[in-house]
């Protein structure tokens, strides 16, 4: 049984007239229709990327059913799309300006559906939840892409505004998955989910061929190996750590140890 899906505030209201004050502004009709085109091609493919995170949710009971593992272990199918999507993100900057938007937005797409792949003929929960990481993987310039983008198409005086609606395609997206996962799982068992992304990603990502353009300068900056490693390794560490803390005992010896691998590596990173 779904449950219906209730807010605490109006989401359709805000969505639609934040919409509308961003997209039929004068400065947005001046855009070129292939840049218009473009904006809601990166809208629907950071949409699916911030969907996938909670996807999951409602086909939690069914996956340890068919896979026969814990519920501690078998959350690690969203903890750890999150896990690697934060880490992913962070580099994000990075791969913008070093490869062009198309290629690096269909390189994310494809990555994307791969893991959904994956994750569909997955035979036990191991090869599931490297189908999830690899998803992970795409799905993680998504966001920064589309924001990026925005900032360089739209003017300034409306950059705001536009990266308020990228805002709101991140936190609905989530919302809406358990909702619709439990839909699907109820109607075609939790496998079908993965049909579903790589239906619609596989739409985006043709679409998108033909519409995506090339957006800002590309450069050779250098790359801080020892950072992105404190960094993994610390969100890592800490989001381990905490998960690990529901199982109710805090004095876990391993909970202690990665809750300060995490946060000393975290400070180290800062500390650059």
């Amino acid at each position: 049984m779904t449950a219906s899906l209730r807010f605490p505030f109006n989401v359709e209201k805000i969505f639609t007239e934040l919409s509308q004050e961003i997209l039929f502004t004068q400065e947005y009709t001046m855009l070129k229709r292939k840049e218009k085109i473009m904006i809601l091609m990166l809208m629907c493919a950071g949409f699916m990327g911030s969907l996938s995170q909670s996807l999951l949710t409602s086909a939690l009971p069914s996956i340890m059913t068919a896979f026969g593992v814990s519920a501690a272990l078998g959350q690690w199918v969203t903890t750890g799309y999150i896990l690697v999507m934060g880490i992913i993100t962070a580099i994000s900057a990075l791969l913008f300006y070093r490869f062009h938007t198309r290629p690096l937005l269909e390189v994310s797409l494809g990555i994307f559906i791969a893991g959904a792949v994956v994750a569909y003929f997955a035979p036990n929960f191991s090869v599931l939840l490297a189908g999830r990481i690899l998803q992970a993987c795409g799905a993680g310039p998504l966001i920064p892409l589309l924001q990026t983008v925005v900032l360089y198409v739209y003017p300034k005086e409306k950059q705001g505004q536009a990266i308020g609606l990228t805002g709101i395609i991140v936190g609905f997206a989530p919302a809406v998955g358990p909702t619709l996962s439990g839909i699907l799982v109820d109607a075609f068992g939790w496998r079908s989910i993965f049909v579903f992304l790589m239906i619609i990603t596989a739409i985006v990502l043709v679409i998108a061929h033909f519409t995506v353009t090339e957006v800002g300068d590309r450069s050779r900056s250098a790359f801080d190996s020892i950072s992105l490693m404190l960094y993994g390794v610390g969100f890592s560490a800490f989001m381990a750590g905490v998960t690990f803390m529901k199982s109710g005992n805090l004095l876990q010896l391993k909970i202690l140890i990665l809750l300060v691998l995490g946060v000393a590596c975290l400070a180290l990173f800062a500390g650059r």
